[in-house]
């Protein structure tokens, strides 16, 4: 996760990694890997973004729990204004109402950790149809290698 931060072109980007990191923020609402700090640490984001600390769709606004991924715009950016975008920025040091803190990287692990019976049962139920699979293959081949065998002997009479 932490090389693709590096890829991240901002909101306005259509890269394919941007949209990724944009919708992932938005719907985890989570900032970053480990938590929005890393987006400091990230020298593409610092050079391109001097004025930004973070991506704005790091930020915590009072519409952002109405917005859904259908609502974001090509570049995977929530409709925002400028002044809920100002009101993000204006804390170097953010408050804990102004942006997520939490990282992205515990809130997939969290959503991973809560669906994993799902996960589980999913990926034995195709295990087992696989297994199936291969069984009834292997039974098949051994009836056509009987099948050959038997036209060959009866031919050779």
């Amino acid at each position: 996760m932490k090389g693709s931060l590096s890829d991240y072109e901002g909101e306005q980007s259509t890269h394919p990694v941007s949209f990724l990191w944009n919708s992932l923020q938005l719907k985890m609402e989570c900032c970053g890997v480990d938590d929005y700090a890393d987006w400091r640490r990230n020298d593409k984001w610092r050079e391109s973004h001097s004025n930004q600390s973070w991506p704005y769709i790091c930020c915590q606004w009072p519409r952002r729990a109405h917005i859904t991924l259908q609502q974001l715009d090509s570049q995977g950016v929530p409709p925002l204004s400028t002044a809920e975008r100002d009101q993000c920025y204006k804390f170097i040091n953010p408050q804990p109402s102004a942006i997520y803190e939490r990282g992205c990287y515990q809130a997939v692990r969290h959503e991973v950790e809560q669906r994993l019976p799902v996960i589980i049962i999913v990926v034995s139920a195709i295990i087992t149809v696989q297994l199936f699979a291969v069984i009834a293959a292997a039974i098949l081949c051994r009836h056509q290698e009987h099948m050959f065998d038997f036209s060959m002997h009866s031919s050779a009479t």
